[in-house]
C-alpha cells in the first residue's frame, strides 16, 4: 500500500482567526505607510514657504560670498526637491 500524504487538520475557527489577524496586520501596516507619507508631504509644504522666501531674497540681493552662493544653490535644490513651485 502506497504511503498517502498526511495533512494537518486545522479547525476552521483557528484558520479564520489567522486570516483575520493577517488582514488586520496588513491593513495596519499599509495605513501606517500612508500616514507617514502624508506627514512627510505636509512637512515639505510647511518648509516651502521658508525656502521660497529665501530664494526670493537671494534673487533680489545675490549673496556676495562663495558660501552665500552655495547656500542659495542649495535652497534652489530644496525648492525643486520639495516641488514648491516658483514664487
Amino acid at each position: 500500500m502506497a504511503d498517502r500524504p498526511t495533512f494537518i487538520m486545522v479547525p476552521r475557527r483557528l484558520m479564520y482567526t489567522w486570516v483575520a489577524v493577517t488582514l488586520v496586520l496588513f491593513i495596519s501596516i499599509l495605513s501606517s505607510f500612508q500616514y507617514a507619507n502624508y506627514v512627510d508631504r505636509e512637512s515639505n509644504k510647511q518648509w516651502c514657504s521658508v525656502i521660497s522666501l529665501f530664494n526670493q531674497a537671494y534673487r533680489e540681493n545675490p549673496p556676495p560670498s562663495e558660501l552665500g552662493k552655495k547656500i542659495a544653490a542649495g535652497m534652489l535644490v530644496l525648492q525643486q526637491k520639495f516641488s514648491c513651485g516658483k514664487t
